[in-house]
Order: C-alpha cells, then structure tokens, then sequence
C-alpha cells in the first residue's frame, strides 16, 4: 500500500455548488457567454480591479462587488484561469454560470467555485452580458507550487531527524530547503547518513527482520526528502551546526534531481484543465513523510499520517511492499487495538444504483453511478469515494446541491467531492457519478494458486499450449470499477450491465428473468449489446462481475432442514428480531451506526454456467454444490441469499473469486504447464476443496464481513474451516485426517512469518502468496477446530450460529468472536486468542506417561515451556490388543497432569498423532 495523502488535510478539496432555484432550462449554447467567461478570465489576470469591475451591472450593490474584487482580484497575480462548469438559464432571462477560478500569486495558488448570474444591460441581443449577483461557494487556499530554494545551501553537523521508532542521523553533509507558510516544510539532505527504524510492535519488528535481516532496521543512506509543517521543524529536526555556506553545483544538481523525482510523491494535488503544474499542501501539524535513499534498500518512505487508523508506515518505494504498518503510540491510547473501518467514515453507501457498459477488448468502461448516502458525522462538507485513478468523472450531480465540483489526488485511487453546506448526522441525499475510462482487471487475488518458482512443467513450456482458455473479465472491489464508500460499507444495490453481443455476465445480485436484453447498435459500425440487471436486495460489502463467453449447465433448489429452520428462527428470537410469519423475514434498520441485517430465506435457487469447455463438469458439481451449500446452511440456520450463481471458467491455475450472490471457480486446464502440489492449500484427497472454500464465503467474508484487513480470517480462515467441517462430515475419516495434517504443516512451516493478525501483510514483502494461505488460511482454520476441542461441539457450534446470526451483514473482529464464545460458554478465552491470533508462537510441549494403581490406570503429565497456550490435544493409547483409544486433554496450565482409568496393557501413548493442535510435542 502506497503512502496516502492525508484526507483530513484535503478533504475540502472538492468544490461543490446548488443548483439554483427557479430555472427556465438549459442554457442553450451562446457564444457571448464564452466571451465573458474569458473577459473574467483576462479581468483576473490583470488583476486590475477596474477591469473586474467593467462586467459588473450597476445593480449590483457597491459593497457585494468591493468583496469579490478584495476576494480574487490580486494586483500581483501571476496566472488566472476561469473555467465554466455549469450554465442554467433562469426565467428572467438571465443565466446563472458556475465557474471554477484558479488564482496563481507567485508560488502561491488558490481555487475558488463562483455561482455568477447574469444579466444582458439592453435589449439587443448582442448586448453584453453583465455580472448581477456572484457568490464564492467555496474556497482552498494554501496551494503551493513547492519549489527548492537554489539559492541557499546549508552545511550540517550531526543533524537528526526524529519521528516515533524513526531516527535519521547525519554527522555531516548538506542540505537544501524548501519553504511554504513562511517555514520550512521541505529539506533534501546529502551525504553518508545512517536511518534507524526501531518498531514498536513485536509483529512489526518481525517484519523488519524478514525484511533486512533484523528486527531493526539500521542502514547507511545517501540522501533523503523529508516534507512535514513548519511548526514541526524545531522538534523534529536538531543540530549542532546549520550554517549556509555557498552553493555547489554539484550538490544543487543532485538535490535537484531528488526534489523533482520525490515531491510530486506526496500532497500533489490533481487540479485537472486549471493548472497542469504540480500543486502541493503543507503536510498538517503532526504528519511527517520521508523519502530515504537507502545503500542497500534503495528508496525506503517512511510516514506519519494522522488521518489514517495505522498512522505510522514504512514502505518499501521500488517493489511496492508494506514493511511495517501499525498505530502510533497516542492512536493506541485513544483508540486500542480494535478499530471498524466503517466507524471512522463520515458517511455510508445505503444503495447503489450502477449502469456500466464494458467493451472488452479496449478495456473501455462506461459508467453511471447513483449512491444514496446517509451521514454518520456531526456535520459532512466532502464525500471521500473509492474511484480507480483511470476513471474520469465526467459530472456529479446532487439531489439536494446540484451538480458538484470533484478534484483528485495524485496517486491514489479516490474521488473527493465537497458539499456547499455542511450535512448533519442521519441525513440522507443522493449523488450521481458520470465516469468513463480505460479500467483492466486487476491480477488474480489470494484466492487463486499463484505462480511460484519452480512451478511450472518445463517439457510443456516448450511446446505451443494445445488449449487457450476462454477470454474473461473479472471487475472486483480491488478495481475501484464503480464510486463506493471509501470503508466498504454494507449497502443494497442495482446493476444494469452492458457488454458486446456474444458475451455474459454473472454479477452480484439476483439475476433478473428478462436477461440478457438484446441491444441493436445505435450507430453505423457498431456492435449489438446485451444488457445484463441485477438486483442485490441483500446488503453486500463490495459488487463485482464476469464477462465471458459461458452456457447454461445445470439449475437447484437448496433448503434448509427444518432443524436448521427452527435453529435459525431461535437465533434470531435472541436478537429481538421481529417476525412476518411464513414469508421473507426482515430485520429492522437500526439507528446508526447499525444498519440492516438484510432477509432471512430458508432456500436458495442455485445455477451453474460455464465456458463451452466446463459444460460437462458443471453438470457434475450440481450434486457437490446443492449438497455443500445445504450442510453450511444447516450449520448456521441461514441461507444468506435467495439466488446463487457458479461460473465455472477456464484457468492455468485453480482457485477462485467469491462475491455475494456467486462464485467464479477455476478449471485449470488439462494441458496447464503448471502443478500446484506443494501450494498449502492443495488437498489431493479431497478434489472438491476449491468449491467448498468458495462457497463458504458466502456466508463468511460476504454475509459476515470482517472490520478490517487485520481480521481477514474471519473470511479465509472460516471459509477453510467450514470446507474441512464438510470433509468431515461426508468424506471418509482418511481425508479429514490428510487436511488437519497438511495444514498443521504449511501453518508450522509458515509460523515465523507473523500472526494471523497481519492478515494480507503475510508474506506481502517475500511476495509469496503461500505465506498469507498458510498462516490466514490453513492456521485460522486450525484454530478455530482448536477451539471447538478445547470448549466441546455443543458449544462451539452454539457459539458459532449465535455468532453468525449477531455478526450478519455486519463487519465484526476477534473481539467479537471471543465476546460470543465467551458469553456461551462462560469461559475466559482472553488468553486463547492472544496467543492464536495475534501472536506468531505454537507451545512447546514435553510429556511423559506411567501406569499406576497396578496397571488400572494410566497418567501422562504436560509441561509447557515458555508462554503457557490453552491448547487441547489428542492423547492415542496403542493397546496391546491391537486397538486403540482417543482422547482429547486441554492442557491450560503450565503443567497438566492427566489420569485414565485403563482396561490391559497399553502398548504405546502418542501425542498430537492427528496433527490436531499446533504445537511442537516430544515425550521425555
């Protein structure tokens, strides 16, 4: 994750105005009104306020016209631009512009949105237009053309430069400036440094090491940009010796070269057709950014941002890799370890309504966006959207302020939109995005095999592949396709989806009967179309689609038994949840933050399609599927959705993608160069582990979300887990056996690498996807069948529905899964997940046995070193009669003796044989 510009910074950015009032139409085209638009644009320019005033009427009132020449008339103007974005005729015959005004004064920039009505003085039609009544909307100032002063160099003597767990020492070298808000907010220093990074957080100093070798990073630099307030500067930059000293070219050219390459990095600013230069923000008090030219890691971007709920990172700038990422000491205090994304937004997505049109071949994606928003904070001026930086908003309009003005930072894939007025908590608007771009599909996610070395058949690398899979589009949250809340929120929507005739769509959402709609081409040379809509009436975090070529296969019914039924209908009694009898059961919408739990149905229609290839195969899963997604139902009491759809597509690689409402699940072909065998998610005993996994997202990851990226495996490490339950249940005993035993494997092997907590960050700076399976996956799984051991199957799968039930259609942590377990069972698991989920360790574990009473029972005794684990394991006793006897013993203290009354010899105890509980256990 590439370093953000602070929000709460620019978050007024975007300009926005009402619509006015009585309006007659829209303006038609009059050139005499461009003729104004650039006399504005020349009256600015000169600066001259009696230029200003020759488009002013006479009606307008000496004072109103003295204000708005003080506001924007500057005598020492560098550049002016004026840009129209909005023309409404109103009754009078008169026309009310909106204007977009950029003013340049020396380095300094400001931009103001101006509603301009005028007015003709005559008659004549080709009387000139002149201003009646202006009002500024808004407003930004404190834009700055950074710039480095060349003219003043500084000799250093052990300078330091202090931020939390960072230290940049130069005992000495040189060092340029630049300046802004009459301070220094920007310094390029030379010469041989050394950058100290000392993490906090125990994780994080375990990624350090994974990354340099050590748990702190201590390396020589070369050179560094450092950007942060002028407030700042005396408390985080010292020296004994800062003396200016005459310039060398030399050292100009190369600091230089570092401005120019580091600056537009951070705090740039986009502002589209009224300056094409970079525009800056002096970073808020507290914010602090470096740029460190390492020797051995090259450029490392080290920075503290205030507005984010981990305010300290350290990235890796050449492979895009997160080094570290954690809370500040002050944001821990203020906030602990817990955080919901959803609770730091100033607004949520209720409802999108989304019309798209994709051309695949171009990757060319047309778009209409409609958002109805509902504001959580005390009072919202900017709408900050999740939008890929390659869309272009074309308008933005608002039901309750007109059409609105948007503008971009560079760099990042967001949208920042400013309301006129401020909106209060609970008010609901809607705001409609135009857009269009060149968007491709992002790689393939977590959820799919990926390519590592040595992965590959060489003899078939050779040769020409015998089968090319069928072409496929997959657009998904991590192509920010379409506007969304910036946190993901919960919301309905509403898909109308257009692609070339000949392709298919699968989306999020019940796919309407009338699909697909024939479109004939509109224009000479143009392609038919096919429309594609689909309605999500249950609330989803994120909406994606498919485009291929696929065919019908096959079509079910799952529904729920009527234990499941009545199980599901006692959850939601505990809830408070009020009843409509036989049909779709409806949640109340709470107040805020809440949201709605969506509808309860006790059956699903499922349908599998595929590319031409996968039709046969399909037709197989149809048993498989109905047969999985019917014992996951039963397990939790719930079908979360009415309608869902299996895509079965053509793939090198096995793996799929599961938003809500379907599955696209991979069928890697029989010519594939590539194997998968050693990927920790691979199970040769069980072929049908890929459709179980993506289909326990359905209920966990879609209709259970998790708060942020640290609890990840609330989706992956439950969906893995209800794939073995499945195993478990209808498959041979062998197989559950082989799956525990491959994952406690990869989980070992893996342990190192970090908590389960780090969530996507596993394996993120190795670039080794197995990394983030192995621990999110195959250990989040392992933990919760730990659990369900330690507290017994009653409980757990109690728990686990009362869980599920709580958590639907809500984004939920760790917190609150220890909260339900622990109110179920009345047990204090405080000390279980510390040690499982946040922390990287496994208990070491050494016992012994005996027989006692003369052979009538037997007692092994546990001791852990080290951190005591609350950890059940399998006790197997080998008799001498050739059988054996299980037995599950908690061990929760750090020494555990455990007694069995036995019938005969015993041959042989074994410990952990099952592979059951992570751990290392040697008998002494």
């Amino acid at each position: 994750m590439a370093h953000k510009l602070w929000p709460v910074v620019i978050a007024w950015l975007a300009l926005g105005v009402a619509a006015p009032a009585a309006v007659r139409a829209q303006a038609a085209p009059d050139t005499s009104l461009d003729a104004f638009v650039l006399a504005l644009e020349a009256a600015l320019q000169s600066g001259s306020t009696e230029a200003y005033r020759s488009l002013v009427s006479t009606s307008l009132s000496e004072d109103t016209a003295a204000a708005f020449a003080d506001d924007l008339v500057h005598p020492d103007t560098t550049r002016a631009v004026v840009r129209e974005r909005d023309r409404v005729a109103l009754d009078d015959g008169g026309v009310r512009l909106l204007v977009e005004v950029f003013v340049e004064v020396g380095r300094r920039g400001r931009v103001a949105t101006v509603g301009i009505e005028l007015l003709r003085e005559g008659a004549a039609p080709d009387d000139a237009w002149r201003i009646r009544q202006q009002e500024r909307l808004t407003s930004v100032d404190g834009l700055y053309r950074l710039a480095l002063d060349e003219s003043r160099q500084f000799a250093v003597r052990d300078l330091v430069v202090r931020a939390e767990d960072l230290t940049l020492s130069l005992p000495r070298g040189v060092v340029f400036v630049a300046e802004a808000d009459g301070g220094r907010t920007a310094l390029v220093l030379l010469g041989e440094g050394r950058m100290l990074f000392t993490p906090r957080p125990p994780a994080e100093r375990v990624q350090v090491r994974i990354f340099s070798g050590k748990e702190t990073l201590d390396t020589p630099f070369t050179a560094a940009f450092i950007r942060l307030n002028p407030i700042d500067f005396p408390g985080r930059v010292s020296s004994v010796a800062f003396e200016e000293v005459t310039v060398d070219r030399r050292a100009l050219a190369r600091a230089r070269d570092i401005f120019e390459q580091d600056a537009g990095k951070s705090f740039s600013l986009d502002l589209g057709d009224l300056s094409r230069e970079p525009w800056s923000l002096v970073p808020g008090v507290g914010d602090f950014l470096a740029e460190v030219r390492t020797r051995r890691h090259r450029t490392l971007t080290y920075a503290r941002s205030s507005s984010e709920p981990e305010d300290i990172t350290l990235f890796d700038r050449q492979r895009r890799r997160n080094i570290s990422v954690y809370p500040s000491l002050r944001r821990l205090q203020s906030r602990g370890p817990f955080y919901n994304e959803d609770d730091l937004a100033d607004f949520e997505v209720l409802d999108y309504h989304i019309d798209a049109a994709y051309s695949p071949e171009r990757f060319w994606l047309d778009g209409r966006a409609q958002l109805r928003i509902r504001v959580k904070s005390f009072a919202l001026t900017t709408l900050t959207l999740r939008f890929a930086e390659s869309l272009t908003p074309q308008s933005v309009v608002s039901d309750r302020h007109g059409r609105l003005l948007s503008i971009r930072v560079r760099g990042q894939n967001s949208l920042l939109v400013s309301l006129p007025t401020a909106e209060s908590r609970g008010t609901v608007f809607h705001v409609v995005v135009r857009y269009s771009g060149r968007l491709e599909p992002p790689p393939p996610d977590r959820e799919v095999v990926a390519l590592e070395a040595g992965q590959a058949n060489q003899s078939i690398l050779a040769d020409a592949p015998l089968i090319v899979p069928e072409a496929r589009w997959l657009l998904t949250n991590r192509s920010h396709w379409y506007p969304q809340s910036s946190s993901g929120n919960y919301a309905t929507g509403r898909l109308r989806l257009t692609v070339p005739a000949g392709y298919d769509v699968v989306a999020s959402g019940a796919p309407a009967t009338s699909n697909p709609e024939l479109l004939p081409a509109t224009e000479t040379g143009e392609r038919e179309s096919r429309r594609f809509v689909f309605v999500a009436g249950q609330p989803l975090r994120y909406f994606s689609w498919l485009i291929t070529r696929l065919v019908p296969s096959t079509s079910a019914t799952v529904e729920l038994s009527p234990a499941a039924t009545a199980a599901g209908a006692a959850h939601r009694s505990a809830l408070d949840a009020p009843s409509d009898g036989d049909g779709p059961f409806r949640m109340t919408v709470n107040e805020l933050p809440e949201g709605p739990r969506g509808v309860y149905y006790t059956s699903t229609d499922v349908s599998v399609v595929a590319n031409g290839r996968q039709v046969g195969r399909g037709r197989a899963l149809v048993g498989p599927l109905t047969e999985i997604l019917s014992f996951y139902g039963d397990l939790v009491g719930d079908l979360p959705f009415p309608t869902f759809t299996l895509a079965l597509v053509d793939a090198e690689l096995p793996g799929g993608h599961s938003p809500g409402y379907f599955a696209v699940l991979n069928q890697p072909l029989p010519t594939s160069p590539f194997f998968w065998r050693n990927d920790p998610v691979y199970f040769d005993s069980y072929p049908h582990f890929f459709l179980a996994h993506e289909l326990a997202h359905q209920f966990w990851g879609q209709a259970v979300g998790w708060k942020n990226y640290h609890e990840q495996w609330l989706s992956e490490g439950f969906a893995q887990y209800f794939a073995f339950l499945y195993a478990e249940a209808h498959r041979d005993p062998g197989v559950a056996r082989d799956i525990l035993r491959r994952m406690n494997r990869s989980a070992t092997t893996a342990g190192n690498q970090g908590p389960i907590w780090l969530g996507y960050r596993l394996g993120h700076i190795k670039g080794d996807s197995r990394i983030f399976r192995s621990v999110v996956y195959n250990k989040g799984a392992l933990v919760l069948h730990m659990l369900r051991r330690l507290v017994g199957d009653g409980r757990f799968f109690e728990a686990l529905g009362r869980f599920y039930h709580e958590s639907r259609f809500r984004k939920v942590g760790t917190d609150d899964l220890q909260r339900t377990f622990e109110g179920v069972t009345g047990w204090s698991l405080e000390r279980f997940f510390e040690r499982w989920v946040f922390d990287q360790g496994t208990p070491t574990v050494f016992y012994r046995w005996a027989v006692a009473d003369g052979g009538a029972s037997l007692s092994v005794t546990f001791e852990q070193r080290g951190a005591v684990y609350d950890v059940p394991v399998t006790v197997t006793l080998t008799l001498a009669s050739g059988g054996e006897v299980e037995h599950v013993v908690p061990l929760t203290e750090a020494t555990t003796v455990w007694t069995v009354a036995i019938d005969g010899p015993v041959r042989q105890v074994s410990v952990n044989a099952d592979h059951a509980a992570l751990g290392s256990f040697e008998r002494r």
